[in-house]
């Protein structure tokens, strides 16, 4: 894959929401949750781990 820099910064091939959303990885998606979870102090859910354009 080219490197692909998104809106928000980061390098897309890098993102594990790109990453679990493009795979569609459900442990890949409840572990960044977990992640982010952590990171920021909110409650995220493996289905609020989506790329762009997934509804």
């Amino acid at each position: 894959m080219s490197q692909i820099i998104a809106c928000c910064g980061l390098v897309c091939s890098d993102c594990p929401v790109f990453l679990a959303t493009e795979n569609d990885d459900d442990a890949a998606r409840k572990n960044t949750a977990e992640y982010f979870s952590k990171k920021f102090g909110m409650d995220f859910k493996p289905e609020d781990v989506k790329g762009i354009g997934q509804n």
